[in-house]
């Protein structure tokens, strides 16, 4: 199997493999590498989620998501919401957020 760098960023790590499918057939897969991330979805006492309104700039614009960040190098799934998750929510206290009914 050959294994082609395409990229190697600070988040995400970027190859081009040549793989073998279980039926036979060979084909080059391009592969995404990340370090993985965590969201947290908190529900207040009438059953409404927290978003947060974040820019995108690979969507060209605003999106209103869950609070989330990316997993460090070496670390497990959470049991708590990661620092980024928790800043996050913390900031948005005091600009924008929403709440939206489950």
């Amino acid at each position: 199997m050959a294994i082609r760098d395409i990229h190697r960023g600070r988040i995400v790590h970027l190859t081009v493999e040549d793989v073998t499918l279980p039926n036979g057939h060979v084909m080059s897969l391009e592969i995404v590498r990340h370090p993985g991330a965590a969201a947290i979805a908190t529900f207040d006492g009438d059953g409404c989620v927290t978003l947060l309104r974040q820019y995108r700039h690979a969507v060209g614009g605003y999106l209103w998501e869950v609070p989330a960040g990316k997993l460090d190098p070496g670390e497990g799934p959470p049991r708590a919401p990661p620092a980024s998750s928790r800043r996050k929510l913390d900031s948005s206290r005091r600009t924008s957020s929403t709440s939206a009914r489950s």
